[in-house]
């Protein structure tokens, strides 16, 4: 059987960290796959810049910011990281035709 596909649906949420309440962050509707990445690229930049805007530069007060331990990378590290990958996006946009959903989680 075929899958028929009538746009996308896209939201950009936060959670809090108990899964309790959930704040829509963004929404869009996307006619193609490929635009619904597009937008998913521009907000994941979007929230990059808004958790850490200058990235290279201690624009932070000292001690207001903590390393996750093991030098996991935060969430704005990885919404940049994706954000610049090239073939995961070529993939979400195969999986998003084949009608199967994506989320970015951080």
């Amino acid at each position: 059987m075929a899958v028929i596909i009538d746009g996308f649906e896209c939201r950009a949420v936060a959670q809090t960290p108990d899964r309790s309440r959930e704040f829509c962050l963004g929404a869009y509707r996307a006619d193609t796959a490929g635009e619904a990445v597009a937008w998913l690229r521009g907000q994941a930049a979007r929230f990059a810049r808004g958790l850490d805007p200058r990235p290279d530069e201690g624009w932070a007060p000292r001690g207001a910011l903590l390393a996750l331990p093991g030098g996991l990378p935060g969430p704005a590290q990885l919404m940049r990281s994706w954000e610049r990958d090239g073939q995961a996006h070529a993939d979400i946009v195969r999986y998003l035709w084949a009608g199967f959903h994506f989320s970015l989680l951080t």
